[in-house]
């Protein structure tokens, strides 16, 4: 039998491989719609660090070379243009904590709240969000710190209609804080992890809601880009909860946010397939850049 002649020339079709740099800036540009040019130059951006102050004064930091630029939307808040993060820690001041590290877009939820000294305040989830309530007026003696994370779930079973205002920092996967200047950026990133991450925020959005008063406000907040750990969860508590009510949040319009508000968004009015109610147009994000990570911020009144 004779054998058949290859054939020459004849090459085997190349397969396209999809790395996950691609499919994470494909999906962040779907999202914020950008071309992925662009979407890509913002996950590439050094942060300018901000600083808001607990009890350091503007001066002494000015004298320790501070160039600060005063924030006017939030009170004792400052740009660093000269000195990165950790060189900011090595100050004395940061030590002592007379001064913290916050990105202004996480700043937004808390202020959004406008909480005042009569208020009964819930911290869901702390991290540098009781600091933030303390400066902004509120009384230490009214304010619930969930110091035990693994307990969030549970809260609506002691504290159901207890407080008048609620700040859910909501645990996300981080990805308005990722940086390809960093090494591996997406290591732990997935879609999956996205999508994981949903149930878990779902449960705690409708946990904070049934602790709040009649007339309360929730901040529900992440520091991610993906619709369904931000309108999906907002619309699903929309969905099982008739008198819960989308607010705008005012700071956004306000004279003094005028020069940060090209990086505001509107909340997405559909993803995926699924169409949202209508007042999450009200939601905000924030859009990576120099002086903010990528946020969702979200102000619900229970009526």
């Amino acid at each position: 039998m004779r054998k058949k002649k290859r054939q020459r020339g004849f090459k085997k079709p190349s397969k396209k491989f999809f790395y996950k740099e691609d499919i994470f800036l494909s999906r962040m540009a779907s999202i914020i719609k950008t071309p992925q040019t662009k979407v890509k130059e913002m996950f590439f951006q050094k942060t300018i660090p901000s600083i808001k102050l607990n009890g350091a004064k503007k001066e002494v930091l000015e004298k320790k070379g501070f160039e600060l630029k005063k924030v006017e939307w939030c009170k004792d808040t400052y740009l660093v243009k000269n000195l990165t993060k950790s060189e900011i820690k090595n100050i004395s001041e940061y030590k002592k904590g007379l001064f913290y590290i916050q990105n202004l877009a996480e700043l937004i939820p808390t202020i959004a709240l406008k909480i005042g000294m009569d208020d009964f305040v819930l911290d869901m989830y702390p991290d540098l969000g009781t600091a933030h309530i303390l400066s902004l007026g509120g009384d230490e003696e009214k304010i619930f710190v969930n110091k035990n994370i693994e307990m969030g779930e549970d809260l609506d079973k002691e504290h159901a209609d207890s407080f008048d205002k609620i700040l859910l920092l909501s645990p996300s996967t981080r990805e308005g804080k990722i940086s390809f200047l960093q090494k591996r950026p997406l290591k732990n990133w997935s879609v999956k992890k996205t999508q994981a991450l949903s149930k878990l925020q779902e449960k705690l959005i409708t946990v904070g809601f049934n602790c709040l008063k009649k007339g309360g406000l929730l901040a529900y907040s992440t520091t991610t880009i993906s619709p369904n750990e931000n309108e999906a969860i907002v619309n699903y508590l929309l969905k099982k909860n008739k008198n819960a009510k989308i607010e705008y949040i005012d700071l956004i319009e306000s004279k003094e946010f005028e020069n940060y508000k090209p990086f505001v968004k509107k909340g997405l009015k559909e993803w995926n397939n699924e169409v949202f109610h209508p007042d999450i147009i009200k939601t905000i994000r924030t859009i990576p850049g120099k002086t903010m990570y990528g946020t969702y911020t979200a102000l619900i009144r229970k009526i």
